[in-house]
């Protein structure tokens, strides 16, 4: 009888290890998930807008907060994935932080550099004179 327990008891349980969901290797992260994890660190520049669209798409003035990321992360590609994503960026000069949407490609941009259209330039540097500042960035929120 007591053969008979252990091998009803063995298969009961065999069978609810079979009937259990089988692991599921994480998803992915998306490049936006993985970046706002991460500080980047890089110069700050200004851009005028000059009534020209953006590499995503949209015209936008001088007067819109917006940003262009360098081609590294863009990739040279119309409408690419990080655009209308928003970065937290910080002026490591002066403390002040602002959150942009990306709608341009700077081309002339390093690899970390965030050039920032003249309204979000103003908001970061208190309308300081064109030039650089050091910078901290993370992100691609979408909202």
């Amino acid at each position: 009888m007591l053969v008979v327990r252990a091998y009803l008891l063995f298969w009961a349980m065999a069978g609810m290890a079979l009937a259990a969901p089988a692991p599921q290797p994480e998803a992915e992260a998306d490049a936006g998930t993985e970046l706002a994890r991460r500080e980047i660190q890089g110069k700050g520049t200004v851009y005028e807008q000059l009534g020209i669209t953006g590499s995503c798409g949209k015209r936008h003035s001088d007067g819109d907060a917006i940003v262009a990321l360098g081609n590294d992360w863009m990739k040279g590609r119309y409408n690419a994935p990080y655009c209308n994503r928003r970065i937290k960026a910080s002026n490591k000069a002066n403390g002040r932080s602002i959150i942009v949407p990306v709608m341009d490609t700077c081309m002339g941009c390093g690899s970390n550099d965030v050039d920032f259209s003249v309204a979000a330039w103003n908001r970061l540097t208190n309308n300081a004179p064109w030039g650089t500042f050091p910078l901290s960035w993370w992100g691609f929120y979408l909202f």
